[in-house]
């Protein structure tokens, strides 16, 4: 996700639910995140084909601490589908553009 993208999602769930947090993959507050997840959690993750690993760890610690998982990715076999309460699936059909370069 675009980090203009980013901005205005969280600025939109904002305004309809307070404590809405965005943790990037690299920042230093990921690592902390899962000490904040509990029952009243919910977990957002958007993931697509080259899912990276920290999405899964991020969904599957969400999951032991009680949070609801919320996933958009591109398949119903998406490696996140197993880890989520309610999965959106955009079937985008699209491969990404390291496959299409690769002989």
């Amino acid at each position: 996700m675009h980090r203009i993208q980013e901005l205005w999602f969280h600025y939109t769930l904002n305004l309809l639910r307070k404590n809405v947090t965005v943790y990037r993959e690299y920042s230093d507050r990921l690592f902390f995140l899962t000490d904040e997840l509990n029952a009243n959690s919910t977990v957002f993750i958007i993931t697509f084909h080259r899912y990276r690993a920290s999405s899964l760890r991020v969904a599957k610690e969400a999951k032991k601490r009680g949070a609801q998982v919320l996933a958009i990715t591109d398949s119903v076999l998406s490696p996140i589908a197993s880890h989520a309460d309610t999965l959106v699936s955009l079937g985008l059909g699209q491969q990404s553009t390291i496959d299409v370069s690769v002989p």
